[in-house]
């Protein structure tokens, strides 16, 4: 009986974070002087998360709680257009959504639906007492949204898309869905209208403007002007935070590819930034192992507030029920998404299978040990090329020998 969680699709913050982690470390990685196949081809991905993730943002902002199941189709058929030949794996019900039904979709797209439905609507009925105000929707509106918006406007404009003088009116949110559904047909969108819709949203929190000084910066060769309004924007940012978030915003700007022409010969950078770091020359680190999971990343920030940075401490935390029980109440998540980082971690103590293997398993349907020792090894590898070519989550599937070891591990254990 699968194990893996129930997640309520564009209800729960993490699902955003997680893909505008992947869309802008994506995003970042085309910046970087790579060859130029190795460009199109990240640069492709970038936007098609950035698009899937504006899409989502919008879904929920326009519907709310409303058409579940609509928005749940319509998300799988633009991820099946921009991410063609993927398998999706079928989940069993777990044993803790016995009274709900379940649709037989990749995990990350799961909902609960309850059996009770209103026929003449076709609604589902919620149980839950409405608040009266939306912090999701609040989260969205002023953070995320404007965000991916921005991103997405970033790399289409990078792609090639014309850039026109700066439009003072966004596009409705209905407008902006059929827009962002016929982009996933490879219809080019316009950069400024994005950014116009994004900006729409009088109070941007500081991310929000952050990324709009990335989008003035990356823009700058073809409008000049753009790369002084990068940097006045980035100035009132860095004047609007304090503390930790000052600190990380200023420690990122400093390496961040997006922008890098805004602070490029920036007398003033230091003024606004702090003092430049010593390694900014460095070549950039991938991201910590818990950013790099897929079904972890979305945490990974909350975690490091409760001093859980990397796999090994969070794996210490979940090692007794109390310790796990008090994680869940912390992170405010479901016991089941506990569940299924546990099964994850021991998958990772495999010798051979780190954050980019452990995503391509998740991503193929393996989530713990007993689902690695049940597979062939013909069947698993077939299944793991077929997701990785259409992914692009490794760089080199593990071949049968390898997956064959990793099976015996479980084994010898």
């Amino acid at each position: 009986m699968s194990r893996a969680p129930i997640i309520r699709l564009l209800r729960r913050p993490e699902w955003y974070s997680a893909m505008y982690s992947l869309a802008a470390h994506e995003s970042h990685l085309a910046l970087e002087p790579i060859d130029k196949d190795r460009h199109k081809e990240v640069l492709s991905r970038a936007r098609g998360h950035a698009l899937l993730l504006a899409w989502g943002c919008a879904a929920q902002i326009e519907w709310g709680t409303a058409a579940d199941l609509k928005k749940l189709q319509r998300l799988e058929e633009l991820d099946l257009k921009l991410f063609p030949g993927t398998e999706l794996p079928s989940v069993a019900t777990p044993p803790e959504a016995a009274r709900v039904a379940r649709l037989q979709v990749h995990e990350r797209y799961s909902v609960r639906r309850s059996r009770k439905v209103n026929k003449r609507r076709g609604l589902r009925r919620s149980r839950e007492v409405p608040e009266a105000r939306d912090p999701l929707g609040d989260f969205l509106k002023r953070t995320v949204e404007p965000s991916a918006l921005l991103l997405l406007a970033g790399i289409d404009a990078e792609c090639g898309a014309k850039l026109v003088c700066d439009q003072s009116e966004g596009l409705r949110r209905v407008v902006l869905l059929k827009k962002l559904e016929e982009a996933a047909t490879g219809k080019t969108l316009q950069p400024d209208a994005l950014v116009a819709t994004a900006l729409a949203s009088k109070d941007l929190d500081s991310r929000a403007r952050y990324n709009l000084a990335c989008y003035y910066a990356r823009t700058a060769t073809e409008h000049p002007a753009r790369l002084e309004r990068a940097r006045t924007t980035l100035t009132g940012v860095m004047l609007s935070t304090h503390g930790a978030e000052h600190r990380a915003l200023s420690a990122w700007a400093w390496k961040d590819p997006g922008l890098r022409p805004a602070i490029t010969d920036w007398k003033d950078a230091e003024e606004v930034l702090g003092p430049r770091p010593a390694a900014v020359a460095a070549a950039p680190a991938d991201p910590p192992d818990l950013e790099r999971i897929a079904a972890i990343g979305g945490y990974a920030a909350a975690l490091a507030d409760t001093g859980i940075h990397t796999p090994e401490t969070l794996s210490r935390a979940l090692r007794t029920p109390g310790s796990a029980k008090s994680l869940v109440e912390q992170l405010d998540i479901d016991q089941a998404m506990v569940r299924l980082w546990i099964d994850l971690l021991e998958l990772m103590k495999i010798e051979g299978i780190g954050p980019a293997q452990l995503n391509l398993l998740e991503a193929s349907g393996v989530t713990s040990l007993s689902r690695l020792v049940r597979e062939t090894p013909e069947r698993l590898h077939r299944r793991l090329v077929q997701v990785n070519r259409a992914r692009q989550l490794v760089h080199a599937v593990p071949s049968l020998a390898t997956l064959a070891e990793w099976q015996a591990q479980v084994s010898e254990a």
